[in-house]
């Protein structure tokens, strides 16, 4: 039997954390103008463990009420500096319970040195 080449996709569920040399208000239009093209998002600021005023993008409805996408989106903006760590949380709607909860709590142990 031929051996199958592998892939080079994205898994179904990831947690992807970047640094965007940006103020946290740049990265957040910037993520919010992306995001809504195909989401219905929502923003709120909630304290992390080690980190207070972390911003969330919530990316988890259909635009004006299309239906569900399949991959839903957290992503976490933490200021770090003069930039922004983003923690972005992809998971498919099957795994939202699960994938969803444990990426929030990943994001809640995020440290960022700012030495």
């Amino acid at each position: 039997m031929p051996r199958q080449k592998r892939r080079n996709i994205y898994p179904d569920n990831y947690l992807e954390v970047t640094y965007q040399a940006n103020n946290l208000d740049a990265v957040k239009s910037a993520i919010s103008a992306e995001l809504s093209k195909e989401y219905e998002i929502s923003t709120d600021t909630y304290d992390l463990d080690n980190i207070s005023n972390c911003t969330v993008i919530d990316a988890s409805a259909g635009v004006d009420g299309k239906e569900m996408p399949w991959r839903l989106q957290t992503v976490y903006l933490i200021p770090a500096g003069d930039g922004t760590v983003v923690a972005t949380a992809h998971y498919s709607i099957e795994a939202a319970e699960g994938f969803g909860h444990l990426f929030g709590y990943m994001a809640n142990t995020i440290i960022v040195n700012r030495n």
